[in-house]
């Protein structure tokens, strides 16, 4: 089965919402046509994200473990930040005051360890408020 992915960004070019939807083997997708429109409607009730938004396929701290080759992506609008690396998890997922911290070696030229809070990375959502972090994800690599 073939799935649909929608971006929606805002008018300053950044993402706002991503959804993925299934769509049937029966669909051709090269006379696809996609018409979409804005209307008031009461909102559903809130279901429970254990998957940044940004992206369907970002990984959840249970997908985790030592040696895992990930993907961190930037999707914000600092330009000097790099857009995405690869790294590896280095060692055991680690807790401080119930905050997971991920150790990873980022790959590259240069590699170097660090240990990063999962929420920042945007692995989970913040314990304060639950909102996830609107600029970093991670993929599998």
């Amino acid at each position: 089965m073939r799935h649909i992915i929608v971006t929606i960004k805002n008018g300053n070019g950044e993402i706002i919402a991503v959804d993925e939807m299934p769509l049937p083997s029966s669909v051709n997708t090269t006379d696809l046509v996609i018409e979409t429109r804005v209307v008031d409607v009461p909102p559903r009730a809130r279901q429970k994200r254990d998957r940044n938004p940004l992206h369907p396929r970002a990984l959840r701290l249970s997908d985790l473990h030592v040696g895992k080759r990930i993907r961190v992506h930037y999707v914000g609008r600092l330009s000097w930040l790099n857009s995405s690396f690869s790294a590896i998890v280095a060692s055991k997922i680690i807790n401080r005051d119930k905050e997971p911290i991920v150790p990873i070696v980022k790959l590259g030229d240069e590699p170097y360890h660090t240990k990063v809070f999962a929420a920042d990375l945007g692995i989970t959502p913040y314990k304060v408020d639950g909102s996830w972090n609107s600029v970093w994800y991670v993929t599998a690599e």
